[in-house]
Order: structure tokens, then sequence, then C-alpha cells
């Protein structure tokens, strides 16, 4: 086996920019990732499942490790396998999960095991806040730490432009939609997010960060008299959508859209509680709820609604390109036993028993062929390369990268492969 240094010029560092496309659609209190839709399990009938999925993940959400595929909730009694979870042995350094409450961790003995629990998910997620005008203030709206959280940060972007001012969204009627990291990598691409707002399948708004400054314009349906208006801002950075538009988007929606809870109690057959704005986008809500003055935050139901959202993730990928040169006159000799002629004796034994040795009139089998019929072309050395072997500097193989066809290589020719590697 021959070993080659890299030379000086042959490693290559760089890193590339992606822009990996993410959308969300919104429609009957599910939330669909780029139009995917969850396998059933094959132990959804079986009792104790409380998630009919095989990630254990419901619609829209996204499971980090993809841990416990198909696997049973609860203690299988055929197989006797359950759920994977993971675990820490409590020591000197104090070191718990999360989830893990101050009080049980601290009456818990040290050499126990303290269990997590998987999947780890995650998903779009959308608040709306009601105004300190609202009936539903003292329960709904008051207590808005995620919001409160992103004063700084919005006061910050000002200078992009004056939407981000925080002004009183610490008080007024303002909707969150949150966007996890694992979705759209180190940021999100300015310019690329776009919301839109449909009502029994027509188009009753759509947004876009046309200026990518962070404003959020409605720039349909078109002939609109709203096109233009700011409805909100993105915070690229951080992941976060912030809407803050009120007026109509159509004043003669379906009455049994219910965008909010009812102020009060309203007469038979009469269930519409608000027009579709912005500050009502992305609401999943409980069909069966009315609604009423200090009970529940949810909106009450939009089944005719849907809501789509993309925008462009960023990521960075470092790769590592290196170059593996085959000289001439070099790589002409294969391990592998069909590079010697058939029935050979490889090792040459004394009489006596005592010395063993290779043999070294070993003959290399010609595989040069010839053009003509019943000739043997005269014998050249040749191999053929399929795969490539990386060894860091200890000599040890981290990595290898093979041909999808094997390169033929005599004594004349001279290669030079380009290897790349994504970290």
């Amino acid at each position: 086996m021959a070993f080659y240094k890299f030379g000086q010029n042959d490693i290559f560092n760089n890193v590339l920019e992606a822009h990996p496309k993410t959308e969300f659609l919104i429609h009957d209190r599910k939330i669909y990732y780029n139009g995917y839709v969850p396998e059933t399990s094959s132990y959804s009938t079986e009792s104790g499942q409380d998630n009919p999925y095989v990630k254990h993940t419901p619609h829209g959400y996204l499971s980090l490790y993809e841990i416990n595929v198909d696997r049973q909730k609860s203690l299988h009694t055929l197989t006797n396998e359950t759920m994977i979870s993971p675990y820490m042995i409590k020591d000197g350094s104090l070191s718990t999960f999360q989830t893990v409450s101050a009080t049980s961790f601290a009456i818990s003995a040290y050499g126990d095991k303290i269990t997590g629990s998987y999947p780890m998910s995650s998903s779009l997620a959308v608040e709306r806040y009601v105004a300190s005008s609202d009936a539903q203030w003292e329960t709904c709206g008051k207590s808005r730490p995620r919001i409160t959280a992103l004063k700084n940060t919005l006061n910050f972007y000002k200078k992009n432009s004056p939407a981000y001012d925080f002004g009183s969204k610490d008080t007024e009627e303002v909707n969150l939609v949150s966007v996890p990291s694992i979705f759209y990598g180190s940021s999100i691409e300015k310019g690329s997010v776009n919301l839109k707002f449909y009502i029994t399948g027509s188009l009753a708004g759509e947004l876009q960060d046309t200026k990518r400054n962070g404003e959020l314009l409605q720039v349909g349906p078109e002939g609109s008299s709203d096109i233009g208006k700011v409805a909100g801002v993105v915070l690229y950075n951080e992941g976060f959508v912030i809407l803050t538009g009120s007026w109509s988007l159509d004043s003669n929606v379906a009455s049994q859209e219910r965008y909010r809870p009812c102020p009060t109690a309203l007469g038979a057959g009469v269930e519409q509680c608000d027009e579709p704005r912005w500050i009502y986008w992305g609401q999943l809500g409980d069909p069966d709820d009315l609604g009423s003055p200090g009970t529940g935050c949810g909106e009450s139901g939009v089944p005719s609604s849907s809501f789509y959202m993309s925008f462009n993730g960023t990521s960075y990928i470092p790769t590592v390109t290196m170059l593996a040169h085959a000289k001439k006159g070099e790589l002409n000799n294969s391990t592998n036993p069909t590079f010697l002629t058939y029935n050979q004796d490889n090792v040459i034994i004394s009489d006596t028993g005592s010395v063993w040795s290779e043999n070294s009139e070993l003959t290399i089998k010609n595989t040069a062929k010839s053009p003509y019929d019943g000739y043997a072309a005269s014998f050249q050395k040749q191999t053929w390369i399929s795969q490539i072997g990386i060894y860091d500097e200890d000599k040890n193989l981290i990595a290898i990268a093979k041909l999808a066809n094997p390169v033929r290589k005599t004594e004349d020719r001279e290669f030079t492969f380009k290897l790349k590697l994504d970290i």
C-alpha cells in the first residue's frame, strides 16, 4: 500500500452558503411542514399510544434525533421493548436536564439515574396577545414575557425601519410567530419571507419583505386597497415574525370563521366574532369554543381559513477539497491476490521446515489485452484504482472515497482525484 502526503496546494478549505426553502401550511388545526404528512405507526391502535405517528411527533413537527421510530409508547408484552430515553447519573458536576425541576434533582441521591424523554421536537409557534382594552386583557394579554424580551432587539433594528419601534407592543394586540433555528440555520434570508392568508381557498392577503429591511408589506391580492401597508416585521437573525396589521382583509367572510373568542353571548346562528386580520394569522383555535370574556386565550375556530408561510434559511457548510495525485510510474502494484498468476507457491519452506520466506520469483498476471484473437499482448504493469483512503498524521484511516467505476492505471498515465468533504 502506497502512502502519499498532501502537498501545500492540495488542500482547500471553503465555506458554502446555502439557502434552503422552508414552507409551512396551517389548515384545519394542523401544521404541515414542506407538505409532509406523518406516517401512521403500526402501534397506533394499541393502548398506551398517545401519538399515532411513526416518529411520535404530530403534523408539522421535526424530531431532532429521530429516535424511537415506530416504537410502542408503553412496554411491549411480546418484544419487551419500550421507548428509548436519555439519562444522566447524578454526580458532583450537578448536571441535569432542563426538564428536571430543581426540587426533584435536589432530593435524588448521588448515583441515581436521571432520565429525560424523546422525541425532542420543534415546530412553528403562533401566539396572539390581546390589547389592554380587550375584556380578556387580565387573563390573556397582560403577561407577555416573550414580547417584552424582544424590546431591546426591536429597538436595535429601528435603524432599518421605524416599524421596528417597540412602542406599545406590551399593551397593544400583536401576533408573535416563532420559528425555531432548526428550520432556518444561521438566519432567515432577507427578502425571502412570504405570508399568505386564505379564506375558503381564495387569497385574502399576502405579505412580503420586498424592501429587504424587515418590513412585511402587503402585496396582494391584486387590486386590494391595502397594498403597501406594513403589517409587521421580521427578526431575521432571531427567527421571529411580529404581526401588528389590524385592518380587515375581508368584510364578507363566512360566518363560521371565529378569529377570536366572542366577547359577549351571541344570538342563535351568529358565530362570527371578528373579520380576518393579520393579527389573527396562523390561529389554530378550538372549533367547539365560542369563548366568553375572561376565559380562554385561543381562537374559537377557523375551519375555512388557511395560513401559508415560506422563507429561505441561511446555512454555512464548511467544506474541505483535497487533491490526490496518482503519478506516472507509481501505483503499479496491488495487494489483491488476483494480481498474481494463479497457482503459484507464495511461500518457500526450507527442507527442515524452520525457514519460511516469501517467494521472490512470483509472476504477475498479464492483464494486457490484444486487439487480435488468440494473440497474447506484451506484458505491462497496470492496476485499477477503486478507492482512496484518507489517513491522519498517525496513519489512522479516517475516510474512504470510492469511485463509481475503477480507473485503469498504467505506468505511463497519471491522474488527479478531487475529493470533497462537507463538514
